[in-house]
């Protein structure tokens, strides 16, 4: 049986790492990741309406992804630390590539949105994890 490959999830110009060429991509720790959830969402052209009888009118524009990422609760403190210092980076957009449902990889332009860290104790020193969630939403 063949092993199954992780789910992908890299983007690129990460903090203006200068050892990052043109084309290459940096890892969102793929390894750690349990799961990715997108969402598709529709961007309604302006002038979109509901009519006298309640029928909407206007036009899909455009459609969005939004990403959902969360860590395994084992992710170590030090990648902990690179993904915070991501979704508080300055750097407002990044190159974001991720496979989709069919195998497709898929590239796209995204912020960092919510960041969400769950803490569930601290024992010797280290602090341990319920849960470890980004949100990325496309430009």
């Amino acid at each position: 049986m063949a092993e199954v490959e992780p789910i992908s999830l890299v983007f690129r110009e990460v903090l203006n790492d200068p050892g990052l060429a043109e084309g290459d991509y940096q890892s969102l720790f793929p390894h750690y990741i349990n799961h990715i959830k997108y969402d598709i969402e529709a961007v309604w052209s302006s002038n979109t309406r509901r009519n006298s009888s309640a029928k909407m009118t206007g036009k899909i524009i455009a459609n969005k992804y939004k990403l959902d990422v969360s860590y395994k609760a084992d992710l170590p403190q030090e990648k902990l630390a690179i993904l915070r210092s991501y979704a508080r980076s300055n750097q407002e957009w990044h190159k974001i590539m991720f496979t989709n449902e069919l195998g497709e990889n898929i590239t796209r332009t995204f912020y960092f949105g919510t960041y969400n860290v769950e803490p569930y104790c601290f024992w010797n020193g280290f602090m341990y994890y319920q849960s470890i969630n980004i949100t990325l939403i496309e430009r």
